[in-house]
Parts: structure tokens; sequence; C-alpha cells
């Protein structure tokens, strides 16, 4: 299996909370009710890549934290390619 147009075993760094813990809307006629719910983390995991490192990056709340960004920076010098999951 690939991921994007990444090798497998190339070294990726997953930065963003959305990878670990998605966010899926849905209300009256477009509910969304799962019965199975796959995170980014964990198939780029099953993908061949090698993660070298996962952070989360930022409060998905807008609360400004310091430590999270110096978390990601820290992921993000291990080398490789760096994988961000964004908030709005």
């Amino acid at each position: 299996m690939t991921c994007c147009p990444l090798q497998p075993g190339t070294k990726v760094a997953v930065i963003g909370d959305f990878a670990e813990t998605p966010r899926y809307q849905g209300a009256g006629s477009s509910v969304v009710n799962c019965t199975q719910l796959d995170t980014f983390l964990e198939k780029v995991q099953e993908s061949g890549l090698d993660v070298i490192g996962y952070a989360k990056g930022f409060d998905r709340n807008g609360k400004q934290d310091e430590m999270l960004k110096v978390n990601a920076g820290d992921s993000g010098k291990k080398g490789g390619r760096c994988n961000p999951l964004s908030g709005p």
C-alpha cells in the first residue's frame, strides 16, 4: 500500500490533532453515524512509511499553546517529510 506519492520507507512526521482525532460533521438530514472510524495516523502507520514522529501541533479550540508548537517543531526536525493536518 502506498500513501500519497511517497515511496515505502520514506521518513515522515505527522503533525496535527486531526491525524489522531478526526473531525467529521453532520446534522439533520446529513447526520453522520460512523460504524468505523479510521484515523490518518493509523493508516499512515500501516502504509509502509517510516513514521518518525507525531505531534498534536495545536489546540483545536484555538487556545494558544507554545509547548504544542515546540513539540511539532521538534517532530519536524527529526528529518524526512512533514505531513501537517491543520484545523480551520
